[in-house]
C-alpha cells in the first residue's frame, strides 16, 4: 500500500503546476521508492526525472538506481540517450551515477556519448566513476587518458579510480608512481594517497614517494600520508610517522597515534628520541 501511495505523490510531476510544497513531497516520495525498491515504481520515476523542476528530476533518478536492475538502467538509458540534451546538468549527472550504480553493461556507450557532448566537469567526472564501476578494464584508457585532463579537478577521479584496482592490475603501479612524482595539483595528489591507504597496497618506491608528504605544507596530505605509510610495519616507517606525535595540525596528529597504537604494547621497541615525544605531545593525542 506504502508504494502506490508514493506512487500516487510523484504523478503529481506531470501537472503544468505544481506549488513548492508539492515539490517537495515528490522529492520525499522519490527517495522513498528508492529506499524500498520496487520495481513497480519505475514507470513513474522515470517520467518524474524528465520533470521541469531539476531536483525532482535528480532524486527520481537517484531512486531508479537504488531499484537498479535491468528495468531501472533500460529506463535511465532511454532518458539519457533521447532526452539528456535538454534536462538540467545535476539531473543528467544523477542518470549518470546511477547507471554506474546498475552496473549495466549497455549504459558504457550512452555515457562516453553523454560525458562529450558538453564541456562540463563535473559530468565528465560523475561519468568516469560510472564507467570505472561499469567495466573497469573498458575504461582503462579513458581513464589514463584523464590523468593528464586539463580541467585539474577531473584528474583525482581518474587517479582514485585506476589506484583502487592497482592490487588487480600490474599496468597501474608504474601510473601511480609516475602520477605522484609528476601531478602538482594537492587534490589529486590526495586523492591518490587516500586510495593507497584504503587498498593496504605497499610498494618499496610507493612508500619513499609518499613519505615525502609527511613534511608537506598541506596538512590533509600530510595526515594522507601517514594513513598509507600505516600499511607498512617496518621500523623506519613507524619512526617517521611517529615524528607525526608532534605536528601542528591536531588531525595529523590524531591519525598519527591511531597508526602507532599496534605497536604502544611494544613500547620500548620505538627509537629512544620518540619516547620523549610520546611524552610530550598534547593530552588530546595521547588520549586518542
Amino acid at each position: 500500500r506504502a508504494v502506490e501511495h508514493l506512487i500516487g505523490i510523484i504523478t503529481l510531476s506531470q501537472e503544468e503546476f505544481i506549488t513548492s510544497s508539492q515539490r517537495l513531497r515528490i522529492s520525499a516520495a522519490s527517495k522513498a521508492l528508492g529506499k524500498i525498491g520496487d520495481p513497480k515504481a519505475i514507470e513513474s520515476l522515470s517520467k518524474v526525472v524528465l520533470s521541469k523542476y531539476y531536483l525532482n528530476g535528480s532524486d527520481a533518478a537517484w531512486a531508479l538506481g537504488e531499484i537498479g536492475g535491468p528495468r531501472a538502467a533500460e529506463s535511465l538509458i532511454r532518458v539519457l540517450e533521447e532526452d539528456g540534451y535538454r534536462l538540467d546538468y545535476l539531473v543528467r549527472e544523477s542518470i549518470v551515477e546511477s547507471l554506474g550504480k546498475t552496473r549495466d553493461e549497455r549504459a558504457f556507450g550512452p555515457i562516453i556519448k553523454a560525458m562529450h557532448s558538453v564541456n562540463n566537469q563535473d559530468l565528465r567526472c560523475v561519468s568516469l566513476r560510472a564507467l570505472a564501476d561499469i567495466n573497469f578494464s573498458k575504461a582503462f584508457n579513458t581513464l589514463v587518458e584523464g590523468l593528464s585532463d586539463k580541467e585539474y579537478v577531473v584528474r583525482p577521479t581518474c587517479i582514485s579510480a585506476l589506484t583502487h584496482k592497482i592490487n588487480e592490475d600490474v599496468r597501474i603501479l608504474d601510473l601511480v608512481i609516475e602520477f605522484l612524482e609528476k601531478e602538482l595539483y594537492s587534490e589529486a595528489q590526495l586523492a591518490c594517497i587516500n586510495a593507497l591507504a584504503e587498498t593496504g597496497f605497499q610498494d618499496v618506491r610507493i612508500k619513499e614517494l609518499v613519505t615525502g608528504f609527511l613534511s608537506d605544507f598541506n596538512w590533509w596530505l600530510r595526515k594522507a600520508a601517514v594513513l598509507a605509510l600505516s600499511n607498512y610495519s617496518d621500523r623506519e616507517t613507524i619512526s617517521k610517522i611517529a615524528l607525526r606525535l608532534d605536528d601542528e595540525e591536531v588531525k595529523v596528529r590524531w591519525v598519527s597515534a591511531l597508526a602507532l597504537a599496534p605497536y604502544f604494547g611494544d613500547y620500548h621497541q620505538l627509537e629512544p628520541p620518540l619516547r620523549q615525544i610520546l611524552k610530550e605531545c598534547d593530552l588530546e593525542t595521547r588520549q586518542k
